[in-house]
């Protein structure tokens, strides 16, 4: 016989969800010798050091033949010697070798929209001083900006964290916001549309780059430049 294409109806005695008793299993009866659960497969897995302290992942380091240590499980790979004050740059250096194309990646991702403020940029400069717009001139202007700011990205980008690269960021802003404010009230069209524009691209990124603190201070010392040489930005 053919199976019939009718749906079966519940019988009207059927047990809802909501009457099944839930209840967790017994946490204190005894576990059978030898028995282990995954917690603890995987806890004694762990390499640890004299101590029986385990060994967190973020402590290895790369042997002196270079390049990063396999993960074979066993300690030679991890360095017991390292000091609590080269965690910091210990950190970063893992974070540059996690991924090769991760740093990468994130430097285009910074390099792209750089790119097309440095073509607004240009644009509006022309238009400030009422300069004929040749657009295939500002896309080869981007073009040749394009790989340099790819290559400061990520040299800089994965080190802006380091209190060298946060000053550096900073005497560049005040270098970079001073000079445009003074090069608009005081050079001819021609030199600012030639340096003004990457220039403030570079402003930005470096103002970007930094901490709250860093930037507030370059934004203090710029502002303090222009109220002292009575300078006009509007």
């Amino acid at each position: 016989m053919a199976p019939s294409s009718e749906r079966t109806l519940p019988p009207s005695d059927a047990i809802s969800i909501s009457e099944i008793p839930l209840s967790l299993p017994p946490r204190d009866t005894p576990m059978p010798a030898g028995h282990r659960t995954l917690l603890s497969l995987i806890d004694s897995q762990r390499p640890r050091d004299a101590q029986g302290k385990p060994i967190l992942p973020r402590r290895r380091r790369r042997r002196s033949s270079g390049g990063p240590t396999k993960a074979s499980g066993s300690e030679s790979e991890y360095d017991h010697s390292a000091e609590p004050a080269a965690a910091e740059e210990e950190e970063e250096e893992e974070e540059e070798e996690e991924d090769l194309v991760g740093p990468l990646a994130t430097a285009f991702f910074w390099a792209v929209p750089l790119t097309f403020l440095l073509a607004a940029f240009e644009v509006v400069v022309h238009q400030q001083y009422s300069q004929d717009i040749v657009y295939t001139q500002i896309l080869a202007r981007c073009a040749k900006a394009f790989p340099i700011l790819l290559a400061l990205l990520r040299i800089v980008h994965p080190r802006r964290i380091h209190w060298i690269v946060q000053s550096l960021f900073f005497v560049f802003s005040i270098a970079a916001g001073c000079w445009i404010v003074h090069a608009a009230n005081r050079y001819a069209y021609y030199n600012v549309m030639k340096r003004a524009p990457p220039l403030g691209v570079l402003w930005i990124w470096a103002a970007a780059e930094m901490e709250l603190g860093w930037l507030v201070g370059s934004c203090l010392v710029v502002g303090g430049w222009v109220w002292w040489g009575g300078y006009e930005i509007v």
